[in-house]
């Protein structure tokens, strides 16, 4: 993160003369990270600097390790911290010295430089301390590198042209006098200025301006404005106004009705008749209640008591209407229940506003934004708060054009951290530190349907779609769908892995039938060749009784059973019938056989990927390891025949891989990525997908950070479908 020196102050100390006084001056500043943040509560560095100029060469460089307080505040002594020179060596009499500051944040060893600063005055009181090099005043005294010593002790000294001083006498016994000191112009006073007002008009003396005063209290009294309140009797007045409204208060006095004494209430009560005491000797026998039965309310002993319905007033009496009903009444009074033209968005409007009209889109309508600021400054009327802690309980905040205040920010127990709470979550209750949990389990979305049914009626087609599979899915849904995926593709790798197999000993059996026919081929139109001369040679010696009789040159045939012929023949005729019926069958496999090799397509190669770090899309080389049909080029897979087909990769870590090294297979210019982290061993991905021919399939990886990325296996496939 990037970090910030952001400097509250910094104060200098002047350097005593003494020699064992230290040498140094202090520097305060507060640190903080680019967003503001103190950094708080940990060790910094801090290097010093004191160079020529804002950009010159260094004459002094020293590193402080302060500990930074809860507010980023640090203090140090610049000429105390670690170097290898002090401020003795700095040559102050140059003049132009800032003071440069880099920081270390965390404390690594890796400065920033924050910025320079160019020294004033009170640094400079250092080059006090030297006297500028040495000086001798006359006779008994010197002065060298600020030590005063006595060269020749018992000598009368004397300052001439002194301003009228004289120190006489001999050493150690010293007089110093003064007859007086030249002012210049002989006048004392003549400096001092005064402040005088005459009406609004205020000035200052001797040429230092004058301003008027607009402040107009009309009677140069600033107290007869005041006024107050009066009570007179009952009477309420406000002073200074000659025409003031009397307010009476009489009719808010207390106390102002009849007053009767305790006898003077007897002797009402009996003479208007009321009891004074029990008659019939029960305190309780006139007490009533109330009673509720059903919705009746009666008062007790009464018996003509009047009986109050309170049916009128019963909740919860209006009809309850389920949720199917109520969507039924809803659909029924022609009221939306889902969006009727597929866009949720379409009726949200935009407020905008151009110069001084504010506009709502849609037809919304606008008005002209009369607000006049005066200024065309929106910023000018913002004012900024800025804290300066005075001490560790003080802080003054000030506001900029404004004034200044000092509040107090101590805590009552002295620990800033006692309040803090914080929140964790168990299950499904949300618990606060120090009290309070809220039960969450009635926000969990799991009432959703949960059944993957709908998952296999897609069809078997990914539709070039791909799936990603969740590491550690938190959802139901989503970890019901992983386990469905997962096991499915345990299942096509099984089938795959023995696909591969038999494509290979398939491809092996193909191969050698195919060389099998060939020279079966030969040989058959060989023979063919060679029956076609002695059937012919044979049929010139026989006349038509013994056509088709199957003779020898003798006149007699004789079969021969033997394996180098087809079959067993009674006669030439039945040879030849034979023969013909065998090279029809041979020509139908040969057809079939050159069927099922155009539209069946396997292929497999091998790879080995050892990439350097940092390498974005390299393409694999390909080793031919099973190919029928010439597809597979140097760097990438030509397909030769339209169709859905099964492309598999499988392979295996050999080396550390960075976090984010992935294979890519590329499809034209769709790529498939498989995404290796370093926990993985084996690293697999199975794609079908229709392939047109001409379409190229290549192998890519891709290498994140330094690390090397080295991964082995094989890319294959075959067509399943046309």
């Amino acid at each position: 993160m990037k970090r910030v020196l952001s400097i509250l102050f910094w104060l200098t100390s002047v350097v005593s003369l003494h020699a064992q006084a230290p040498l140094g001056f202090n520097y305060q500043g507060i640190a903080r990270e680019a967003d503001g943040t103190p950094i708080s509560n940990q060790t910094i560095g801090i290097r010093v600097s004191i160079t020529d100029g804002a950009n010159g060469s260094s004459q002094f460089t020293e590193e402080h390790f302060p500990d930074t307080n809860e507010f980023g505040l640090f203090t140090l002594v610049v000429g105390q911290g670690n170097g290898n020179s002090t401020l003795n060596a700095v040559d102050w009499s140059g003049g132009n010295l800032w003071l440069q500051i880099e920081l270390d944040p965390d404390n690594s060893g890796t400065y920033i430089l924050m910025g320079s600063q160019q020294l004033m005055s009170v640094p400079y009181a250092l080059y006090s301390q030297q006297s500028g090099g040495g000086l001798n005043p006359g006779y008994g005294l010197n002065i060298t590198n600020g030590t005063i010593s006595n060269v020749l002790p018992d000598v009368p000294v004397t300052i001439s042209a002194g301003d009228n001083i004289t120190v006489t006498g001999t050493y150690p016994n010293f007089t110093i006098e003064g007859t007086g000191t030249a002012d210049g112009d002989a006048d004392a006073t003549n400096e001092l200025q005064t402040i005088s007002k005459t009406g609004n008009e205020v000035t200052l003396s001797d040429g230092g301006g004058s301003f008027t005063d607009e402040v107009n209290d009309a009677d140069a009294d600033d107290t007869n404005e005041i006024q107050d309140l009066q009570l007179v009797g009952n009477n309420l007045t406000i002073t200074k106004n000659g025409v003031a409204t009397i307010i009476d208060l009489s009719p808010y006095l207390d106390n102002t009705d009849t007053q009767l004494t305790e006898a003077e209430v007897d002797a009402f009560v009996s003479n208007n008749g009321y009891l004074t005491s029990e008659t019939d000797g029960s305190t309780t026998n006139e007490i009533q209640d109330l009673q509720l039965v059903g919705n009746n309310l009666t008062i007790t002993n009464n018996g003509s008591a009047t009986t109050i319905d309170l049916s009128p007033y019963l909740d919860d009496t209006d009809t309850h209407l389920t949720e199917a009903e109520v969507d039924t009444y809803v659909s029924n009074n022609g009221y939306l229940t889902s969006e009727v033209d597929d866009d949720v968005s379409n009726e949200l409007q935009t407020i905008s506003k151009a110069g001084s009209t504010v506009t709502l889109s849609d037809g919304g309508g606008s008005f002209t934004d009369d607000v006049n600021d005066a200024d065309a400054d929106p910023a000018n009327e913002i004012q900024t708060l800025s804290s300066s802690a005075i001490s560790t309980v003080l802080r003054e905040i000030s506001i900029s054009g404004g004034n200044t205040t000092t509040i107090s920010v101590a805590d009552s127990d002295d620990d800033t951290s006692n309040e803090i709470q914080t929140l964790t979550l168990n299950s499904n209750s949300l618990d606060l530190t120090s009290g309070g949990s809220v039960d969450l389990s009635g926000y969990l979305d799991n009432t959703d349907n949960q059944s993957l049914s709908n998952v296999l009626s897609q069809g078997n087609s990914a539709g070039n779609t791909q799936i990603k599979n969740v590491a550690d899915p938190t959802v139901a849904q989503d970890a019901a769908t992983k386990n469905y995926v997962d096991s499915r593709d345990a299942t096509l790798q099984s089938s795959i892995s023995s696909n591969t197999s038999n494509i290979s000993t398939n491809t092996s059996n193909i191969a050698s039938n195919a060389a099998n026919i060939g020279t079966n081929a030969s040989s058959i139109t060989t023979e063919v060749a060679s029956r076609t001369t002695a059937d012919a040679a044979i049929q010139s010696e026989l006349d038509d009784t013994q056509a088709g009789a199957g003779l020898d040159i003798d006149g007699g045939y004789t079969a021969d059973g033997s394996s180098a012929y087809i079959s067993s023949a009674i006669s030439l005729k039945d040879a030849d019938s034979k023969l013909d019926a065998q090279i029809q069958s041979n020509s139908s496999d040969l057809s079939s056989l050159t069927t099922r090799l155009d539209n069946t397509y396997a292929f497999q190669a091998d790879f080995a990927v050892q990439e350097p770090g940092a390498v974005t899309n390299s393409q694999v080389a390909l080793t031919e390891n099973m190919d029928n049909f010439n597809q597979i080029a140097s760097d990438q897979i030509v397909i030769g025949a339209t169709g859905l087909y099964m492309i598999l990769v499988d392979a295996e870590r050999t080396g550390i891989e960075s976090t984010l090294s992935r294979l890519t297979i590329r499809i034209n210019s769709m790529d498939y990525n498989i995404y290796v982290a370093t926990t993985d061993q084996n690293v697999s991905r199975t794609l079908m997908v229709n392939l047109t021919i001409g379409d190229a399939v290549t192998l890519l990886s891709t290498t994140v950070g330094a690390m090397t990325f080295q991964v082995a296996g094989v890319i294959g496939g075959y067509k399943i479908a046309d």
